[in-house]
């Protein structure tokens, strides 16, 4: 059978849809030349890396034409997160630094919008620096949950990625105060601060509250700053996703204060905390925006308390995993 002689591009508009399925996606590069041409961008778009031969087979083979089709590369797997090391980023960086200096000509923009190294616990400034100085220009979105890196990386992270948007730090306890600052010009829409250990009241006056444009913000068990959160809210008026859990030294009158800061916020979650019947009073009068609440584990919160002063949340989450819907808005 004689394949018709289409334009690369409707064959790409064709395989686009086994974006999914990389195996086939594979396979179809293998039937001629023309599909690999079509075909091959696609495969890269978002390899699929689920097994440390996998990985290992990625970062050593990784070619240079291939590297630059990388839209989003997610690390962060259960089975691989383990097995990500600096040598494992220094080798898809290498295929990056060939794609921009082995050609005499202009090499094809690189892709890379999304970086999600969560959980990549041996990964460190020596193989992630090399990575974002030379793959980062087009980031949107960075996860860099648990990787002990230092302020360095981010210092570098905020140099090559002017587009930056989604910034992830959970348990990072080898950064320090300053490290945010090098994003003070970024437009940065959400910002997750779970457990960082060296969040304190200069931090927040210093630091997040240079980030303006911000929608979404997650502080995480981050005792003892209820005070400059309330000040924060004035500054941050943008922020419509909250969530300010884990705090087992804040008491319910604080926590009231920071919910009457924050008032404008659609969405709350306030699990793991002190939080009672004052703040709960607090978001009924004062949070007339308000369209999900998550109070689960909340020991100090009944399901009647909140019956009887919330009656306009159209999503509530509380105990452990209780789900209310109330009459909407």
């Amino acid at each position: 059978m004689v394949m018709p002689r289409l334009p690369p591009e409707i064959w790409q508009d064709i395989f686009y849809y086994l974006v999914a399925e990389q195996a086939a996606l594979a396979a179809v590069c293998l039937v001629s030349r023309d599909w690999y041409q079509a075909a091959v961008a696609l495969l890269y778009h978002e390899p699929q890396i689920d097994s440390l031969h996998g990985l290992e087979k990625f970062a050593a083979n990784l070619a240079p034409r291939n590297a630059a089709s990388i839209k989003v590369l997610m690390l962060n797997k259960r089975e691989t997160k383990a097995y990500v090391t600096d040598s494992v980023l220094q080798d898809i960086a290498s295929a990056y630094r060939q794609h921009t200096t082995g050609t005499r000509t202009i090499p094809a923009p690189i892709q890379l919008m999304s970086l999600d190294l969560g959980g990549c616990s041996h990964v460190t400034d020596v193989g992630l620096v090399p990575l974002l100085a030379l793959a980062g220009g087009n980031l949107t979105d960075v996860i860099l949950n648990q990787c002990p890196i230092s302020n360095l990386a981010l210092v570098t992270l905020a140099a090559h990625s002017p587009n930056l948007r989604c910034l992830s730090l959970w348990r990072n306890f080898q950064l320090a105060p300053g490290c945010l600052l090098p994003f003070r010009h970024h437009r940065l829409h959400t910002l997750d601060l779970i457990g960082c250990h060296w969040l304190n009241h200069d931090v927040i006056r210093n630091e997040l509250a240079l980030f303006g444009s911000l929608r979404s913000l997650r502080l995480v068990d981050c005792d003892g700053v209820a005070a400059s959160l309330v000040t924060l809210a004035n500054i941050l008026v943008g922020v419509e996703v909250l969530e300010i859990t884990l705090l087992w030294e804040t008491c319910d009158a604080e926590i009231a204060n920071i919910v009457r800061a924050w008032r404008s916020v659609k969405v709350l979650r306030m699990h793991w905390t002190l939080a009672g019947e004052e703040t709960v009073r607090a978001i009924s009068e004062g949070m007339t925006s308000l369209e999900e609440l998550d109070l689960r584990w909340c020991e100090n919160i009944k399901e009647e308390m909140v019956r009887k002063w919330l009656d306009r949340v159209k999503l509530m989450r509380l105990d452990s995993g209780t789900l209310l819907r109330c009459k909407k808005l």
